[in-house]
């Protein structure tokens, strides 16, 4: 029995779509090797998934890890906080979730182990590390994980990361609006149908890279800002939808329109540590801000890469802007600041290696990360009890 022209017609491109899938996701195995380790989430657009243990894959190395029933990686924290004992909560992005390394080597693993040697000079106080980050989570989405899930830890100090990327993260986010001077929570839900597409994309990014690939890096790509907004992923509005935020908060010279996107991301950036700051003092919480710098910050040939790479010059190029942007903040806010930057320059400046290939700490880095916070947090302010004033704007180094 001969198949009709049409049927013969819709079977021949349902086998070329197929072939076509096959070698995107063959190319994106070697481009992109791993697969996601994340589940959608209502209230935080995705998360770290739960109760998981496997190997994870990335341009960096392959790394056993597993997650307790609250996703965190490596650890399982009560809730209950033993007597004598003074918890610290960092919360942030791919570097505080830690899967590019081992966890004996990780920052926190090692400020952990700092804090127990101290401790043990302070016979009378304990000191807990907790952390929970996920990779390409911004401010807001930290924000959020602090106000719903961290407090519930009872800590006694919460420390917020801040990385480049996340001034993008904020300004394509649709968890939070900017209304009459304050941050409000708005639906990240999408529609009935995108919200299932969404969720669809997150399970398929377990299984597939390409699917990783998408669900993580989508938000990018300028064209895909309005199917990325209608699946709740992100959202993207006029000028937004045009700015390069891996280039332009380090440039000079801006047109209008990006210009004012960043300076609303910027605005928004800064309500979010403020309210988060209050939110914690209201608990009884310190606050405090670590920055954490770009590879191309501190060293120079990825530096060159990045002016090639943005079409830049370095006289139009401003690579101190974001630290900067977030030093004002901290200083206007009364937040401290831990910036190892410069500590981090003269290291790579004795040919230290501090970065792998791709963004995150080489062993190397995640020690000085380490010891930089033990710096802020011992000499500066939060677990000696220092004034606030005695607390402000710690650039450690």
């Amino acid at each position: 029995m001969k198949l009709k022209q049409p049927v013969k017609k819709m079977l021949l491109l349902a086998l070329t779509l197929l072939v076509c899938a096959i070698v995107i996701e063959v190319f994106f195995r070697f481009y992109w090797p791993y697969k996601s380790v994340y589940v959608s989430d209502d209230e935080l657009n995705y998360k770290l998934k739960p109760n998981f243990e496997g190997v994870y894959k990335s341009p960096e190395g392959q790394h056993r890890f597993w997650t307790n029933g609250e996703g965190f990686v490596n650890q399982d924290p009560k809730r209950e906080k033993r007597q004598g004992t003074k918890r610290i909560f960092i919360v942030g992005d791919s570097f505080v979730e830690g899967l590019y390394t081992e966890k004996k080597n990780h920052f926190t693993e090692l400020l952990q182990n700092k804090l127990d040697s101290y401790a043990s000079r302070q016979p009378s106080t304990k000191y807990e590390v907790i952390s929970y980050g996920t990779s390409s989570w911004g401010t807001d989405n930290a924000y959020k994980y602090i106000i719903t899930q961290a407090f519930g830890y009872n800590p006694d100090i919460v420390v917020l990361t801040y990385y480049q990327n996340d001034l993008g993260n904020v300004a394509v986010s649709r968890l939070f609006r900017v209304e009459n001077g304050s941050v409000v929570p708005t639906d990240v839900g999408g529609t009935t149908v995108g919200n299932k597409v969404k969720k669809l994309i997150t399970k398929c990014s377990f299984y597939s890279s390409f699917c990783s690939y998408f669900q993580i890096h989508a938000t990018q790509f300028k064209f895909l800002h309005p199917i990325m907004a209608r699946l709740g992923f992100s959202v993207a509005t006029g000028e937004a939808a045009t700015t390069d935020f891996n280039k332009h908060p380090y440039a000079t010279e801006l047109a209008p329109g990006d210009k004012r996107t960043i300076e609303d991301a910027w605005n928004k950036t800064e309500l979010l540590i403020r309210t988060a700051k209050t939110e914690a003092e209201q608990r009884g919480a310190k606050f405090a801000l670590a920055y954490i710098p770009s590879r191309w910050e501190v060293d120079e040939e990825a530096y060159e890469g990045f002016l090639q790479a943005a079409n830049l010059s370095r006289d139009k190029t401003n690579m101190r802007a974001v630290r900067e942007r977030i030093a004002g903040i901290s200083a206007r806010n009364g937040i401290m600041l831990i910036d190892p930057t410069d500590k981090f320059l003269d290291y790579e400046g004795k040919n230290i290696t501090l970065y792998q290939s791709f963004v995150h700490f080489t062993k190397e880095g995640d020690k000085l990360f380490a010891e930089e916070l033990y710096q802020g947090l011992t000499n500066y302010s939060m677990i000696e009890g220092k004034s606030e004033d005695e607390s402000q704007n710690i650039k450690t180094g």
